[in-house]
């Protein structure tokens, strides 16, 4: 008898990472994973932007894309398996903002003691992802969120306000 051994793949792989359910990240390097239960993932094809060039590493099934910079970008990629069978491409939009959101609340008064509860409307501005929500905590205490912070026990207190972005 002859020994021989056969592998068969009819199985397409399948790219596991959504790029259309990507919240904004601080990170302009994006994960694109593949899989394949038969013959595994060979190679990862990518372009970035409508219309690029086509980009081939071999990284087998994980791969890393590092975005230009802060904004918006349209990721396109598929995955060849061993088999040499190829995914659809999938596609989704990379959103990236490393820039912090700016704090513009209002400084408190420094004319000495109040003699009434101390409120201040929290305010930020970020330019890309935009303000998700805003926080502050009394003499370092549980961080509380909304539009207003309030003061108004007696006594000598450090307010802390932040705003964060959707980042």
């Amino acid at each position: 008898w002859r020994q021989q051994t056969i592998k068969i793949d009819q199985t397409q792989p399948a790219a596991v990472t959504a790029l259309a359910t990507l919240p904004w990240q601080r990170s302009r390097d994006v994960q694109v994973v593949g899989e394949d239960a038969t013959s595994g993932v060979d190679r990862i094809e990518w372009q970035l932007g409508s219309g690029a060039a086509t980009v081939t590493p071999v990284t087998g099934g994980r791969l890393t894309v590092t975005v230009p910079g802060d904004g918006e970008f349209l990721l396109r990629y598929r995955v060849y398996d061993k088999a040499d069978q190829r995914s659809g491409w999938q596609e989704g939009t990379v959103k990236v903002d490393t820039v912090t959101p700016t704090n513009d609340t209002a400084a408190a008064p420094a004319s000495g003691w109040l003699s009434a509860p101390y409120e201040v409307e929290l305010e930020g501005t970020d330019d890309r992802s935009g303000i998700a929500r805003k926080e502050w905590r009394v003499d370092g205490g549980d961080i509380q969120t909304g539009d207003t912070a309030t003061v108004d026990t007696d006594g000598e207190h450090t307010l802390e306000t932040r705003v964060v972005d959707a980042a």
